[in-house]
């Protein structure tokens, strides 16, 4: 089978299942597999398509910077004080974080 967008080659294999004989414990470990899952798929995502990969974490961190920004700005505008320096450094943390990436 061909995938349409790459032309990657892609292997199906078969394999027959064993059940785990009784009062025997599992050795899955649902978030630790899940998690190295996650981090694999970000991974191939990234390789495959770097562009919207890092596009992507650039709109995410604009966000977050956004998110804690806007009310320190408001407040200084409304006020003239600026009550909460660490969160408008926090945002601009995350701005240059966003920038250096």
């Amino acid at each position: 089978m061909v995938h349409p967008d790459d032309q990657a080659a892609v292997r199906r294999r078969l394999f027959r299942r064993v059940l785990r004989s009784q009062g025997s414990l599992s050795k899955l470990r649902t978030f630790r597999d899940g998690f190295r899952i996650l981090l694999h798929t970000i991974r191939l995502y990234e390789e495959m398509w770097p562009l919207q990969f890092f596009t992507c974490c650039s709109a995410i961190l604009t966000a977050a910077a956004l998110a804690f920004g806007v009310p320190v700005i408001d407040t200084f505008a409304r006020t003239g004080l600026v009550p909460r320096f660490p969160t408008a450094i926090l945002a601009l943390g995350v701005q240059i974080v966003r920038s250096s990436a």
